[in-house]
């Protein structure tokens, strides 16, 4: 535990999780910021980065996330035959599959689970 104190000292990592938490552009390979702590945030709370206010950016697109999955499981929108979908493939890697990965979370239980 000595060391691992040491360590966190030593790469100052309290001021680093600090930057991440204001928006700043910690991610030196993109040269942006890091915004996870934005996808946790409740909605109200904000942390602007650039001038954009990117917790509301988040809730407005879960919002638009959950009136997607409410019309596919009430059958608003259904498949090309007409009929309720039941099943979904998705395929992707990395980045790339996080929005398909979020629409598959959302749709995973049903609503009165």
């Amino acid at each position: 535990m000595d060391l691992l104190k040491d360590v966190v000292e030593e790469t100052n990592v309290h001021a680093k999780v600090q930057q991440m938490f204001n928006g700043d552009k910690i991610n030196t390979t993109e040269g942006r910021s890091v915004l996870h702590v934005a996808l946790r945030k409740p909605a109200g709370e904000s942390l602007n980065v650039g001038g954009t206010d990117v917790v509301a950016d988040v809730h407005a697109v879960n919002s638009r996330i959950k009136a997607f999955t409410d019309k596919i499981r009430s059958g608003e929108i259904s498949g090309h035959t007409g009929k309720k979908l039941q099943n979904i493939v998705a395929i992707g890697i990395g980045g790339s599959f996080l929005g398909p990965e979020f629409v598959f979370e959302a749709l995973k239980y049903d609503s009165v689970c």
